[in-house]
């Protein structure tokens, strides 16, 4: 078998960029209507922190993601490969990198408002989680504790069709994993 390349989708990378700075200016638009002397003088009859909050946790996620957006928009490296060795993920803005087919047991994928996902189940995902970096490692633990795996792979700034991309990764872990037969692949 030979190597697959599978490129982000620029169009919907920059979707992702337009839609973080539609949220920062959320954000912005939300602050003055709070009075801002208000808040200096630390007076909080008259104000609504809820507001206020919500503001300010508008800006900072909607920055976090137009950064990583922004980074994937000008990132010409393949999105995922698959090759005789495992994966290489690079679609995201936290990319998993390499993993092993000797790593992997299955995938499955989920679906989140339209967003499927396809998740790499694995042999030891403790160990996984525990030699990443800070942001990836929280990354991880909640994607395992909601999903049941650290490592996630956002089909939709993918250029393939998601049971094209499904369908390829198990014939890839037939074909160079190690088999499990305790592990029931999803139908």
């Amino acid at each position: 078998m030979k190597n697959i390349n599978i490129l982000l989708s620029r169009k919907r990378v920059f979707l992702g960029v337009l839609i973080s700075l539609a949220i920062i200016c959320y954000g912005l638009w939300l602050l003055p209507q709070i009075n801002s002397s208000v808040i200096v003088s630390h007076q909080t009859e008259n104000i609504n922190m809820t507001d206020f909050w919500i503001a300010v946790s508008a800006i900072a996620i909607g920055l976090l993601c137009a950064y990583f957006h922004f980074k994937k928009l000008f990132d010409w490296k393949p999105g995922l490969v698959l090759d005789s060795l495992g994966i290489t993920d690079n679609s995201s803005g936290t990319p998993a990198g390499f993993i092993p087919w000797s790593e992997i047991i299955g995938f499955t994928v989920f679906e989140i408002y339209k967003q499927r996902t396809l998740f790499i189940l694995l042999r030891n995902p403790y160990s996984f989680i525990e030699n990443a970096n800070f942001l990836k490692r929280f990354m991880y633990k909640a994607n395992f504790k909601t999903f049941g795996s650290p490592i996630g792979v956002s089909m939709n700034t993918l250029k393939i069709d998601s049971t094209e991309l499904y369908n390829l990764c198990n014939k890839y872990l037939e074909n160079f994993g190690k088999p499990n037969p305790s592990f029931k692949r999803d139908a």
